[in-house]
């Protein structure tokens, strides 16, 4: 897959949520190659920041327990290297997986937008990947700074606790128009919750996480505002969709 405009991709894409780890561990290069050979749409993946400035493929703000963002690359590797686990950092990822398959990238943290997206476009043509987060201003900051990517506003952290919190994000269309918002990334309780209907009249591609339930999968496989299904059973979701 190289420079396929998006409008041009498979509706939806299925993306592998973390990769696929397969016996592997989740957000590594393993799991993302693994991702590619099972012919995915699209990889989601997430990224943070090391306390010495390199950008690491990391979901939790700590790695082997240690916080991510007060240790350097090498310290984390260390700690990672005794207990068995890996450490991925963007760059690694985009060198192996550029021109092979599409990415869906979630900042984590505010402060390093434009970092991950001279690393990505390093690699990727802009039409190749998408951004995402839960911060309306990095939402924000990426559509005035890249507005060639496609950047998306995702829906769901914390669960559904708190009034002002439910509201905001059952009803985000304010939010979305004032972030500049490409796409919606809800999570997929908020759907069963009645964002689905509203998100048709806002009209925005939707990005549905983490969906791993096989009726939720098809109805949302058969949605036409749907451009992405993010799921943590791709091979399944692949089956379903191209059937």
């Amino acid at each position: 897959m190289t420079g396929v405009p998006a409008e041009d991709a498979p509706r939806p894409m299925i993306a592998a949520h973390r990769g696929v780890p397969d016996g592997e561990e989740e957000n590594t290069v393993a799991a993302f190659v693994r991702a590619v050979e099972l012919g995915c749409d699209m990889i989601e993946l997430d990224v943070r920041r090391t306390a010495d400035g390199h950008l690491v493929c990391c979901h939790d703000p700590f790695f082997a327990g240690r916080f991510v963002s007060t240790h350097t690359l090498d310290d984390l590797r260390a700690v990672g290297g005794m207990s068995g686990t890996t450490l991925a950092t963007l760059p690694e990822a985009v060198e192996a997986l550029g021109g092979r398959i599409r990415l869906d990238v979630e900042l984590k943290e505010q402060g390093y937008e434009s970092y991950v997206a001279e690393v990505l476009l390093a690699g990727f043509a802009p039409d190749e990947f998408v951004m995402s987060s839960f911060a309306d201003v990095s939402v924000a900051r990426l559509r005035a700074y890249y507005p060639e990517v496609e950047s998306g506003l995702l829906l769901g952290r914390g669960g559904l606790r708190g009034l002002f919190t439910l509201y905001g994000q059952l009803y985000p269309a304010r939010r979305l128009a004032a972030c500049d918002a490409t796409f919606v990334a809800p999570h997929w309780r908020l759907l069963e919750a009645g964002l689905l209907e509203r998100l048709h009249v806002i009209g925005l591609p939707l990005y549905a996480w983490t969906v791993d339930d096989d009726e939720l999968l098809g109805r949302l496989i058969s949605d036409p505002l749907v451009a992405a299904v993010i799921t943590g059973r791709p091979q399944a979701a692949l089956r379903m969709r191209d059937a």
